[in-house]
């Protein structure tokens, strides 16, 4: 019986902490194409990519892209 009771309490907890968690944003080239070549570049930089922004623009946007998808799987 208690071991019941102490799984119901484990699951409310997991429910209830994984309700307040952050909420991983997925990232799509719309988003990536309204962002400037500095804002792009930043966000390579939070994600383990260095960005030259000698390219375009959309070179950028492709690159930063394909490096989020791979990550994310």
């Amino acid at each position: 019986m208690q071991k019941k009771h102490l799984q119901r309490r484990n699951n409310m907890l997991n429910f209830i902490t994984n309700l307040f968690k952050p909420k991983p944003k997925k990232i799509n080239k719309i988003g990536l194409r309204m962002m400037t070549k500095k804002e792009l570049e930043n966000l390579g930089r939070k994600h383990g990519i260095e960005l030259d922004r000698r390219f375009t623009k959309a070179d950028l946007v492709e690159e930063l892209y394909e490096h989020l998808k791979k990550k994310q799987k």
